[in-house]
């Protein structure tokens, strides 16, 4: 987002079982511009949720963040193993901190 009157553009990984409720409270929050599931059914049936019928689709979260780093500001993580550990260290590597000015 460019502005801070503009909505957090959020992607979501792993939107089912916990990140069903997950993305969910995301949505309320900001947009939902991306969702990624390794299962098809569950990217599916998330883009079927109000205010997520918008977002893309993405199976791989690398091809996720690849076609959609600039649209991205935020991400949930609703995965276990090393997705979550990579997403994770991607995120601390191309995030700014904190505390560092929002333009």
């Amino acid at each position: 987002s460019n502005s801070a009157n503009e909505k957090v553009r959020i992607a979501c990984v792993g939107v089912g079982g916990k990140g069903q409720s997950d993305s969910a409270d995301a949505g309320k929050n900001g947009e939902v511009v991306a969702i990624c599931d390794v299962a098809a059914l569950r990217v599916e049936s998330a883009a079927k949720r109000k205010g997520f019928e918008k977002a893309k689709k993405f199976a791989d979260f690398r091809k996720m963040l690849e076609q959609m780093e600039k649209s991205i500001d935020a991400v949930t993580v609703s995965t276990t193993g090393w997705p979550s550990v990579s997403l994770r260290a991607w995120i601390f590597v191309v995030c700014p901190p904190l505390d560092s000015p929002i333009a």
